[in-house]
């Protein structure tokens, strides 16, 4: 390590960067949030179809609702074994932004003096983020949770479906 490595001709403290790195974790987390919100929405969607679709009469009463996220996703992609006509759940992709997400909400925030990246030391690790990682998994939030929502105009109008026997609604 030379000594001009910690040469502080910047300013030691930035007052800026705090402040943008809440912004840009809450805009992350905002937009995370509605994927486990639709998540939640989807079971309740998807459980009511399948009461219908093989004339289930038990009601389980929103009992996901308790459940951590991980396991409401396993139950949706259990739940969505009754409709193979559906979309694909995005699960692997859902999985991996949720593992960001933890990291970065339970992380602690440090200042890198040297730069412009936040550094989140987690378990194991430390990570520097910037902006712009941040701008990406704001991207990929916003693309999951469309394909979601495409998921549940499909289970809302479920019911009005006609497609010829065998056919199905994924891509050729």
């Amino acid at each position: 390590m030379c000594a001009d490595e910690y040469d502080d001709d910047g300013p030691w403290f930035d007052p800026e960067k705090r402040p943008n790195y809440e912004a840009a974790l809450g805009r992350f987390l905002v937009s995370f949030n509605r994927i486990e919100n639709q998540i939640s929405r989807l079971i309740d969607l998807a459980v009511v179809r399948v009461r219908q679709k093989h004339d289930v009469k038990h009601d389980p009463k929103k009992e996901h609702v308790r459940m951590r996220f991980e396991h409401r996703l396993y139950v949706l992609e259990l739940i969505l074994l009754a409709f193979p006509e559906a979309s694909s759940l995005p699960a692997a992709e859902i999985r991996k932004l949720s593992k960001d997400r933890n990291k970065l909400a339970h992380g602690h925030f440090d200042e890198n003096q040297f730069s412009e990246d936040y550094e989140i030391p987690g378990r194991k690790e430390v990570r520097n983020w910037t902006d712009q990682d941040f701008s990406k998994l704001v991207e990929k939030s916003d693309e999951l949770y469309q394909q979601l929502r495409q998921l549940e105009a499909f289970l809302v109008f479920y019911d009005h479906l006609d497609l010829p026997k065998g056919a199905t609604r994924e891509p050729q």
